[in-house]
């Protein structure tokens, strides 16, 4: 394969595993069936994903992923490792030809023997959610994660790992948590990389910025804030409904981290992608400019529903901008995004 090829299915209709910034996302219909969003990914520059089909059946699901590794194992450019997804193929062909070209190839799988039958069975309970814990740069250590563990299980209950640093334990029964572990279901939705900790493309200390902004917020009306360490949006900023994407900003030769601010994109579950609120302001300010930025939701409206909040950031993004701009200045001296794969 050219590069790596990324699936999500979703079993019910809220589109919540970011179908639209997937090589393939699956998103079930009341009827059974699912719909399939196709060539959507993130990277330097995001894209996201076409509407392909509206309805398919389980049994027609494994002949549409062997397809669409055709068509990529066909058409993918090996050469340009930024151009070297699902996305650019059908950038590069245009989305009709992209669907008639996979839509042969469907057709084709679909006449041959030996595509299994996915075993999916129609969930008849609604098993509730007790608690959803939000883990401070994604950590959990070996003892509150044993402690966890027990709890759980002591309360017949499941526990589930999330999308965003985050674990839903579901039963009929809240588990008897320890107070640490009872804290974690007020902290602020922050979802952070590796950043330069770890990470050989990163510019920016994308987990120690996180670990400022979690101290700062809370839960109860605060969106998810992804923060990137550098321009490939590995935390999904570019999708997110604030995103921070790490830059560096020369200042009298001396480089500075910090990050683009963005927002109002639908975190993959619908085509929109984030804008640009400011184009960098400084590590060091950053916190208290998100701190800010979700006060000024809150004032506005209880922003705890995400239709609320897009309706929000749609309206008063003007005023937002220029706000942000006032606050933290509106020049970019020479910023870099360097690292990135685009």
């Amino acid at each position: 394969m050219p590069r790596k090829f990324k699936i999500s299915v979703c079993g019910c209709f809220d589109s919540c595993v970011r179908p639209w910034i997937n090589d393939l996302g699956l998103v079930a219909n009341r009827d059974g069936t699912f719909r399939a969003i196709t060539a959507g990914s993130l990277g330097s520059k995001p894209g996201t994903g076409v509407a392909t089909y509206e309805t398919l059946t389980v049994g027609q699901i494994p002949a549409l992923v062997v397809a669409l590794l055709r068509l990529f194992h066909a058409e993918g450019d090996r050469t340009r490792r930024h151009r070297a997804r699902l996305r650019h193929v059908r950038e590069r062909l245009g989305d009709e030809v992209f669907k008639d070209r996979l839509d042969e190839l469907f057709r084709e799988e679909a006449t041959l023997d030996g595509h299994g039958l996915p075993r999916v069975w129609r969930v008849e309970r609604d098993t509730p959610l007790q608690a959803h814990l939000h883990l401070p740069l994604g950590d959990l250590m070996p003892e509150p994660a044993r402690e966890l563990g027990r709890a759980v299980r002591e309360a017949r209950g499941e526990l589930r790992i999330g999308l965003d640093h985050d674990l839903l334990l579901f039963g009929e029964a809240m588990p008897v948590l320890a107070r640490e572990l009872r804290d974690l279901a007020t902290r602020a939705p922050v979802v952070a990389c590796p950043g330069s900790t770890w990470c050989s493309k990163a510019i920016v200390d994308s987990r120690a910025a996180a670990e400022r902004i979690g101290r700062r917020l809370t839960r109860p009306g605060c969106p998810t804030i992804a923060v990137s360490g550098c321009p490939n949006n590995c935390a999904r900023s570019g999708a997110a409904r604030v995103g921070l994407v790490g830059r560096i900003q020369r200042v009298e030769n001396t480089p500075v981290q910090g990050f683009r601010v963005l927002v109002g994109g639908g975190e993959g579950c619908d085509v929109e992608l984030a804008r640009e609120l400011h184009p960098f302001i400084s590590a060091d300010d950053i916190d208290e400019a998100v701190s800010w930025l979700v006060g000024e939701f809150r004032r506005i409206v209880d922003c705890d529903t995400a239709a609320n909040l897009d309706r929000v950031i749609e309206r008063e993004f003007d005023r937002l901008e220029e706000a942000c701009r006032r606050r933290y200045g509106g020049e970019t001296l020479a910023a870099s995004d360097e690292g990135a794969v685009k």
